[in-house]
């Protein structure tokens, strides 16, 4: 069985063991939720690793995001096509369009994910990632329109101010 398959299989397992089914549209971007009474909101997480499937015809195609609190607690944010595992039911048809998905993670799911999607984790950067937590709160001042050009760029890109340049400083440093 081929690594997609299989990872797609664990979704839909994984899916199907929380009761969970895909709402029709994108995985937003920015949210605030709520899960066996944990919040998640997606402007304070961080993103952990991400997963994806965009090479054959278009309605396979998915993505996937691990997303971990500033409390260590982590949810899986997916969306994809049709025929992927994020695809969701149009109401009262059969017929499925684009869906998402937010899954609270444990230790046990994120770890089979890693496995089912063929992403690759050392003990050493495992071992880190469910200990305690360890996010630096830093904080600094941008000119009002650089701060403003940085909004409109989190909004245009369904994403936060904070993902923005928490990836650049990725690439960067």
């Amino acid at each position: 069985m081929n690594d997609v398959k299989k990872g797609n299989e664990f979704i839909q397992s994984l899916l199907k063991q929380k009761g969970i089914h895909p709402t029709v549209g994108r995985a937003p971007r920015s949210f605030r939720r709520i899960f066996d009474g944990k919040t998640f909101n997606s402007s304070t997480m961080t993103r952990i690793k991400s997963a994806d499937h965009l090479k054959g015809p278009n309605c396979y195609h998915w993505e996937e995001e691990l997303l971990q609190t500033r409390t260590g607690d982590f949810l899986l944010r997916g969306e994809g096509q049709p025929l992927s595992p994020w695809g969701a039911k149009i109401h009262d048809t059969q017929d499925l369009t684009r869906g998402y998905a937010l899954i609270p993670m444990v230790k046990n799911d994120i770890v089979k994910w890693f496995e089912a999607r063929s992403i690759e984790i050392d003990d050493e950067e495992l071992a880190e990632l469910f200990s305690s937590p360890k996010e630096a709160n830093l904080l600094f001042r941008l000119p009002y329109a650089l701060a403003r050009k940085l909004s409109s760029a989190a909004a245009t890109r369904h994403t936060t101010p904070q993902e923005i340049v928490q990836r650049l400083l990725e690439q960067h440093l």
